[in-house]
This record gives structure tokens, sequence and C-alpha cells, in this order.
């Protein structure tokens, strides 16, 4: 069902869909796009060929194939019901006609329009709680063929930017040769620095709420062409966007009716994740302009960046102030929102060895959450301190492994099979740290007694089984 409020004018209102009760619904006008406040001088170094159309050239057969040998089997398809697996073992003729279509289609711009719509299954983010709207994550189930050329897009635009240098060193995230063990291991080497130099430390963890999806789409296509897009193939991002919806899937049968996607990126396309780095990028750009922060030797580190993960770090509180004051106005010109309650901030002064004062840091309208800098902090899923103290990692894998294998000890996995489980389970626990934390052989030998444990245990219950 559709609703429109008349309110606004015809070119000046959003409207809303529901499948259940045509009295539900919410109206929200369409704001104009604010001036940029990223420095236009930042934009005139390390960007895009804008005459170089990547993005809409001819897509060769050759590539062709090599995408469609690159789609995962274990994905589940769109509206079309068809399957990666199934365009794959497809006839050769039906092959030729999808790379005909996908390859007019990259040069043209435009998208068919059964390619436009998207399934959104709603995945709950922790057990237990799928009942609550706030901890639900839509996920995009595209069709097949549309995801092909949205990879394409994908792969070419990531490879311009990087053959260009336009991402900012700061950035790790879904780039090569990167990862989040670089990033912890750079934020430990600035903390171990500060320690010897007996300098002082200010950290702010932003946490940024359903990043990907408040994306305002005017201030990305702003962005795009500030970078040196190239026109034709902004506008082919622009008509993608623009007639882009989605339908809610339920219990895998109901379907809602048609939601026109307004803002944001479409959780689950290739593409998106590109562009989300973009709208980043710009402000890791802004931030690394306003300068104020740690300095090693002669480099400058202002921000650590992992995706849409940002890290701050300052020597002192009025540089911070400057940098969340400049981070509050992009996320509200981008509109992009922060959660203060999640977005932690500590400081260290390792000559007086006391907590910073940080009661002066504002964010917007409010302030982040003081942490005292021997209170541990997530950094990437490790936990550590301002200080550098990862003494938290340890007994958290320590924790987690020991719960692990009670709960393995319940089911009935052979002695000979079990060392094998147990191996897997704890793996998932601490790979993110395993190259982080200090683990010296004694810590090892007893997390593989551990795991022992409940073996000779099983073992020992399937012998008196079997007597």
């Amino acid at each position: 069902m559709m609703h429109v409020d008349k309110s606004f004018p015809s070119d000046q209102h959003v409207r809303y869909f529901c499948h259940t009760c045509s009295a539900l619904h919410r109206t929200l006008p369409l704001r104009s796009l604010d001036k940029c406040p990223v420095l236009d001088e930042l934009f005139q170094n390390d960007i895009l060929d804008p005459q170089d159309a990547r993005l809409t050239q001819h897509l060769t057969r050759e590539d062709f194939d090599y995408w469609m040998r690159q789609l995962p089997h274990d994905k589940s398809p769109g509206d079309d019901e068809l399957t990666h697996k199934k365009w794959q073992e497809a006839p050769a003729e039906m092959k030729d006609a999808l790379y005909q279509v996908v390859n007019q289609v990259i040069q043209n711009g435009q998208m068919p329009t059964s390619w436009e719509e998207a399934l959104a299954t709603l995945i709950p983010k922790r057990v237990g709680e799928e009942k609550f709207f706030e901890s639900i994550r839509p996920i995009c189930l595209m069709n097949t063929a549309a995801k092909i050329e949205t990879s394409v897009w994908a792969k070419r635009l990531s490879k311009s930017l990087e053959q260009q240098s336009v991402f900012e060193g700061s950035q790790e995230g879904f780039r090569p040769d990167r990862s989040t063990q670089r990033q912890i291991s750079r934020f430990i080497s600035a903390l171990q620095d500060v320690e010897r130099n007996q300098s002082t430390i200010c950290v702010t963890f932003l946490y940024f709420e359903n990043y990907f999806k408040t994306i305002f789409l005017p201030a990305l296509f702003l962005l795009v062409r500030k970078f040196g897009m190239n026109e034709k193939d902004v506008q082919a991002i622009e008509s993608y966007y623009e007639h882009l919806h989605v339908r809610v899937i339920h219990a895998g049968v109901e379907k809602s009716a048609k939601i026109p996607l307004h803002r944001g990126l479409r959780q689950g396309c290739p593409l998106s994740p590109v562009l989300g780095r973009v709208v980043v990028n710009a402000m890791l750009r802004w931030l690394d302009f306003k300068r104020g922060g740690l300095s090693q030797g002669d480099v400058v580190t202002t921000t650590l960046c992992f995706a849409n993960d940002s890290t701050l770090m300052t020597t002192n509180v009025q540089d911070m102030n400057v940098l969340l004051a400049s981070i509050n106005s992009h996320c509200q010109w981008a509109g992009v929102k922060i959660n203060l309650s999640k977005t932690e901030v500590t400081g260290y002064d390792y000559k007086r060895q006391c907590p910073l004062d940080l009661s002066s840091l504002q964010l917007g309208n409010g302030k982040p959450k003081i942490v005292m800098p021997w209170d541990p902090v997530k950094y990437l899923k490790v936990r550590l301190t301002s200080t550098g103290d990862l003494t938290s990692e340890h007994d958290y894998v320590r924790k987690k492994t020991l719960d692990t294998i009670k709960q393995l000890t319940k089911h009935m996995y052979h002695p000979q099979q079990f060392h094998w489980v147990v191996q897997v389970a704890i793996i998932l626990i601490f790979r993110y740290s395993a190259t982080i934390v200090n683990w010296d052989s004694k810590k090892i030998d007893k997390l593989e007694n551990c795991g022992c444990m409940p073996s000779r245990k099983h073992g020992k219950s399937m012998t008196a089984c079997q007597t």
C-alpha cells in the first residue's frame, strides 16, 4: 500500500509503504543539500581522472566469465530465484544472452526494471532480539544479473581509487594487503611511542549508527564528483540509485509492497562498501588537514580507520574538540549519525601518571562516554586499554574458550574428532588478536590442556558405556 503526504510539494515529499495497515505510515520531507563542509582545496590532489570513464567501459567476454566464476555458491537468490550456481551451470546460449545484456547495461548505465528490485530479509544481530527493531539488520538479496553488474562497477572503481591514491593511508578497510591486525598494531605502536616520550594522549572511538543505511545520496554523488569521477560514470550510479526499491520478505514467503530507496546504500550490494569509503575518505582528509595528531618521527597520525570504524588520536583535549566539531559538521551534512552512548573517549598523562580531564569534550549536542585509561575498550574486536594493556583480551580468550569447551562436552563427538572440533571453535575466538597478544608457551599449554580435559572425560564416558 502506498501513502503520500500531500502537505508537501510533489517534489518535496517521501512515499512510505505498508503491507499490514494503511494507517501506519510516516512522512519525512526531503532536505536540500547544503554546502560541503570539507574544503575544496582538499580535492585538488590525489583524485580520479575526470576524462577516464572506467565504470562504463566495455566489458570483455573474458572478464564476464571471470566474474561468473567468482560468484559464491552459498548466497541466496533475489526475486528471480536464480542462484549463482544456476547461472554458472547454465547453457552457453543463456550465458551469451546474459553477457550481452550486462555489457549493454554497464556501458549505457540504464538498468532493466526487473533488476532494480531487491528482497530485504531481516537478520537479527543477536539471538533473542528478533522482535526488537533496533536489533534487525536488513540484507538485500539482489538478482544475480544485477549483482554481476555492480560487482564489475565495484572492482573497477576500487581499482581506480587505489591506482590514483585517492584513499588516505589511515584507511585499512576492504583494501588489498591490509587488515585489522595491521591497524591494531599501528594503534599499539602509537600508544607505546607516547609512553616512551612520557607525553599525553587523548583517544576517541567513534561509533556510527547504521553508517551505510543513513548516507544522504546527494552528498555521496557530490563527493564522487569532487574526487574526480567521470561524469558519465557518476550519472550511471545516480541512475542506478534513482529507481532502486526493495520489498521486505517475512518468514520466507510474505512480501511487502515496493519501498523506494531515498537514502543509504544497499546492504549486500558489492558497490556499497566502495561508495561508503568515499564518504569516509572525505572526512579523513578533513581531519588530517586539521592536524593535532600524534607525531611519530615525520609521521603525524590523527585518525585510524577500518571501513567506517574510526578512531581519533590527539595529544590534548583542545585538539580533540576541534576534530569532534569537524566530525559533527561532516556527519550532519552527509546524513550520518553517531551513537553517543557507544562513542567512547579516554586519555592519559604518562608524565603525571593520571587520567586526562575529558569533561569539556563535546560532540554535537552531547558528550561521548568517558572511559578510564585502565578500563578496557573493544577496538576492532580486541580488548585493550589506552595504556596498551592487553590483559583483558587474554582473559576474554581464556574465558570464552572454557565456555565453548563446556558447551562442546554436551555433544557426542568421538575422541578422535574432538580435537579437531575444539581447534575450529577456538580459532574463531581469538583470530583477531592471536598475532597481537603476547601468548607465551605456558599460556598456550593451558589452553591446550583445557581442550584436552573434556576429550578425556568424554573418552571415559564412552568406555564406560561400552563396558
